[in-house]
């Protein structure tokens, strides 16, 4: 009830704070390029993370639709305990071993009927991932008897058909896990909000609030474990997206998966159905499907790759677009932003906007996931570095350095402004933002309105990160020892042990931790190979030893003082 109530309140401020003086709500409400730089370090990590398990994991509460296209000939997979293959929605896997955990059947004693989930008296399971029909509980080997019980003897056999595309597919991705099988709850709140808020507004205008209608499936005794309302979503998503041309919704969960609309139809070939081994069979009992699905699915995390999807960022639509507060108010872990936040008036009128945009697409301009890329690759390991408390005076400066001397002009620097501590910072700065935007705006002529928004976003990043680098560099242009200026016989190791420049570094690291916190790159979430100053080498020629070849590891800056050679 409390969190019905302020769901409630909150709606109505976001509604308030983007309305006209008269306060009216209903106004038509477009997406702006404030917005996309008001919201831009969200919208950076979602293009960051399309598509790929880790990004998309880290940063899981989706606000973005984006068509795709999963190329012909890709092979997809769907397990279950029918022989005969789907003939309407149902879920494909880009993994086998996702859809193999569907086909064994017979790991579960007693399974119900297909679609008879209310005769199955086993336990309600939270929702999570599963079929559009009943499938196995994945099987638990701990209180698994030496020999297989009668119960086990009687379960089911599953089947694992294989498809291959026939054609290029048209799929809706919705980004993050915001079309995760889960509701309100939990500190993992938010990842459905896309899947359950935008395909509520399939019917027209729904009569009960998001927060009643999640709160009567998740209570559902009728339905315990979810089935009928995945279902329901999926008949609802498959009618959006099967009127804008799509044949399938592309979603993130425990891996990706299509739910596809429609078997009746030309995009698909069953190239093989294969009825798995009864488990009484097999050579042994001890089985763990679970980790060879995880085990699959984690090879995903940098991407689904082997090209079997592609990405039309021009043509993405995404309600960090539009002037709506997302703010979330309830204290549960929800990541601070929720798309729910922006009220039911709005997400109607998210909804109408997207029905439209998304009938204009296949622009496939600008990869903006790939400008995204080229950004972190820059930074990511150098801003993780400077923020290290390991990290040398010496190693801080020249880290700094190798960023702000990449785009300063010695030459027209010192013309334009010679009294100046460091002349022609401005142009520097300009050029160091646009550096990994350049491949962009060689196809400006050909933008779409989702290209401006995606690179004013972009922008506010690149410049945010290179106004961060001028600044320290600027603290430490105080302190430093200066090379050019100072004596050839001064003591550089007492310059970069004063007092003054270890002040200086403290607050040129405050101000880069401050940066890294704002970015939120889910680079940094992951376990790392080698410490900060280290980077993963094998021997490449001209470089590299016997040991760097037959014994890869970690190497430091100390390393490569003197060439490593002897292997080439």
């Amino acid at each position: 009830m409390l969190r019905s109530t302020l769901w409630a309140a909150w709606a109505y401020l976001a509604a308030v704070s983007v309305c006209g003086a008269d306060g009216t709500i209903g106004e038509k409400i477009a997406p702006i390029t404030g917005s996309a730089r008001q919201n831009a370090y969200r919208i950076f990590n979602g293009l960051h993370s399309v598509a790929r398990l880790w990004g998309t994991a880290v940063h899981h509460n989706g606000f973005a639709l984006i068509p795709g296209v999963v190329p012909a000939g890709t092979l997809l997979y769907h397990g279950s305990g029918r022989r005969h293959t789907p003939e309407e929605r149902e879920w494909l896997a880009f993994e086998v071993e996702h859809a193999e955990l569907f086909a064994k059947r017979f790991l579960r004693p007693n399974p119900p009927p297909d679609g008879d989930v209310s005769s199955h008296k086993s336990a309600p399971q939270k929702r999570g991932q599963k079929p559009l029909a009943a499938p196995p509980a994945s099987h638990s080997c701990e209180d698994e008897p030496d020999e297989p019980d009668e119960q086990l003897q009687q379960s089911g056999t599953g089947y694992m058909h294989t498809f291959q595309a026939r054609r290029d597919l048209h799929v809706l991705i919705l980004d993050g896990m915001s079309a995760a099988s889960s509701c309100s709850s939990g500190v993992g709140a938010g990842g459905g909000d896309v899947f359950y808020l935008l395909f509520r507004h399939a019917d027209g205008n729904p009569d009960t609030s998001f927060e009643e209608e999640c709160e009567r499936e998740e209570n559902s005794e009728e339905d315990p474990y979810g089935y009928k309302a995945l279902a329901e979503i999926a008949r609802r998503a498959c009618k959006v997206a099967t009127k804008l041309g799509f044949d399938a919704v592309l979603r993130a969960e425990a891996g990706f998966e299509l739910i596809y609309c429609d078997f009746q139809g030309t995009g698909l070939e069953l190239m093989s159905s294969v009825a798995q081994v009864p488990f009484q069979k097999r050579l042994t009992d001890k089985v763990n499907p679970l980790f060879d699905w995880m085990r699959a699915v984690t090879r995903n995390y940098d991407g689904i790759g082997r090209d079997r999807l592609r990405v039309d960022f021009s043509s993405m639509v995404s309600g960090l677009f539009f002037p709506f507060n997302y703010s979330s108010p309830l204290p549960d872990g929800s990541h601070g932003a929720r798309l729910m936040a922006a009220g039911e008036e709005h997400y109607h009128q998210l909804y109408e906007y997207a029905i439209g945009a998304l009938h204009s697409r296949d622009k496939f301009t600008v990869n903006w996931q790939a400008v995204a890329e080229a950004v972190v690759d820059r930074y990511s390991d150098r801003l993780a570095r400077l923020a290290s408390p390991q990290i040398s005076a010496h190693s801080f400066i020249e880290e700094v350095e190798a960023v702000v001397m990449m785009y300063y002009n010695e030459d027209t620097a010192s013309v334009d402004r010679p009294e100046a501590k460091m002349p022609g910072v401005s142009d520097a700065l300009d050029s160091c933002t646009k550096a990994y935007l350049l491949p962009a705006l060689a196809f400006q002529e050909r933008w779409s309105l989702a290209d401006e928004l995606l690179y004013a976003a972009t922008e506010t990043i690149t410049r945010s990160i290179c106004e961060n680098y001028y600044h320290v560099y600027s603290l430490l242009m105080d302190t430093a020892p200066a090379r050019a200026t100072k004596a050839p016989c001064r003591d550089k190791d007492q310059d970069f042990a004063s007092k003054e420049l270890q002040n200086a570094i403290k607050s040129a690291q405050e101000k880069v931790t401050k940066l890294m916190e704002k970015l939120d790159w889910s680079d940094w979430r992951r376990p790392r190979q080698c410490s900060t100053n280290e980077f993963m080498y094998i021997a490449m020629s001209p470089f590299g030893t016997d040991n760097d070849h037959f014994n890869p590891g970690c190497r430091s800056p100390n390393y490569f003082e003197d060439l490593p050679q002897g292997y080439w």
